[in-house]
């Protein structure tokens, strides 16, 4: 059986937020967050076959944000539109990651960057089916 739960997300606007691997590369920019998951848009270079990822958020303009070693589960990858104003010559994707278990302390710096993305956002509310 399956229901909707609405899930409140807050879009990013900009490019503030960007997000890295565990090798510190960054991999994309982040578009959207909540406290279940988050989106990012990237440029594929290589096509990734895990499921699982580690990923990192920072921001270059607020040196108080890093979350390191965020434990993600891939939800889905694909083509960002070609009609999108980010669209160019390059592959652009959008990527959407569930986390997978938090520690207290990834928790708490989470709800310490979703306060101040809120500050900057308009919250949004999708509609989910499970």
């Amino acid at each position: 059986m399956s229901y909707r739960r609405l899930l409140a997300r807050f879009q990013v606007p900009g490019d503030e937020f960007q997000l890295i691997r565990q090798n510190n590369r960054t991999i994309g920019w982040l578009k959207d967050i909540s406290l279940h998951g988050l989106s990012y848009e990237y440029i594929a270079a290589e096509k990734q076959q895990a499921d699982l990822e580690d990923i990192g958020i920072f921001s270059d303009k607020d040196k108080r944000i890093f979350l390191p070693g965020l434990p993600c589960k891939i939800v889905y990858d694909i083509i960002v539109d070609e009609e999108s104003e980010n669209y160019s010559v390059f592959n652009f994707r959008r990527r959407g990651l569930k986390y997978r278990t938090l520690t207290n302390g990834q928790r708490y710096r989470l709800e310490y960057l979703l306060n101040i993305v809120n500050d900057k956002s308009v919250e949004t509310v999708t509609e989910t089916k499970i």
